[in-house]
């Protein structure tokens, strides 16, 4: 059927039948843009105010589980510059993920570009956590995602739209649903979506997947992400998540 990846079956059974070749889909060509001053090459030692290159990798990686092998680029917080150098990615590229610069800093020069460019703006800021001011737009055929800069909220939005977003483009649909219980109590009284991290693990005898709840130290706490399996999606009209609740999970 349509939709179907060709792996080592696939492959057999279309040469036993009879078909030399097949329209597939075309894999589209994305850029993945860290954006920041502060960002320094990993093989560099940052100096006190710098950090190292680290979110193109992550979501680089979560690319490839989709056999799209991304580009990377680093920008700095520039206005000429990042017009200059977005104006010509925009064209040749169908994707863009940029990670940093979508905030309110005096420096997230990212969204007024964006415009600068002709990128028709779809949404910016959504009531979830982490990831809440990512920026969404199209130019053309080209799509734009803005993700914030810290590293959990930047994986969280790229599972969450980015991927989605190009399984679609792909004619894969949607992933399967993945759904586990809470192991614990989980408190949220902002009214926002709550993507939780959460370690998940099969339940001995009934195979039921369990998740629980990461402790972490907030969206910058990359090592979090260490102890991660995925993120349990909690909803915004809800404060209390009891023991035994039953969530939707996007696993890492």
């Amino acid at each position: 059927p349509a939709g179907r990846k060709i792996g080592v079956a696939e492959l057999g059974m279309l040469a036993t039948c009879g078909y030399p070749e097949v329209e597939v889909a075309a894999l589209p060509r994305v850029a993945v843009i860290a954006t920041g001053n502060e960002l320094v090459p990993v093989e560099e030692k940052p100096e006190p105010h710098q950090i190292r290159r680290s979110n193109y990798y992550q979501l680089r990686a979560l690319l490839q589980r989709l056999e799209i092998d991304a580009e990377l680029f680093h920008l700095a917080d520039d206005r000429a510059l990042l017009k200059d150098h977005l104006a010509h990615l925009v064209k040749d590229y169908d994707v863009l993920i940029l990670s940093g610069g979508v905030s309110k800093g005096k420096l997230d020069f990212v969204p007024e570009v964006l415009q600068n460019l002709g990128v028709e703006k779809i949404f910016h800021g959504v009531g979830q956590r982490p990831g809440k001011p990512l920026w969404v737009g199209r130019k053309g055929p080209t799509m734009v995602f803005g993700l914030p800069g810290n590293p959990v909220s930047s994986v969280s939005c790229a599972l969450h739209y980015v991927i989605p977003y190009l399984r679609r483009c792909l004619g894969l649909g949607d992933a399967t649903p993945v759904f586990a219980r809470l192991t614990e109590e989980v408190n949220f009284s902002p009214s926002l979506t709550l993507f939780q991290r959460v370690s998940l693990q099969s339940q001995s005898g009934t195979g039921e997947l369990l998740a629980t709840p990461v402790r972490h130290a907030g969206s910058g706490d990359a090592g979090s992400m260490l102890r991660t399996d995925g993120f349990a999606e909690l909803a915004a009209e809800q404060v209390l998540f009891p023991e035994g609740t039953v969530v939707p999970v996007v696993t890492l």
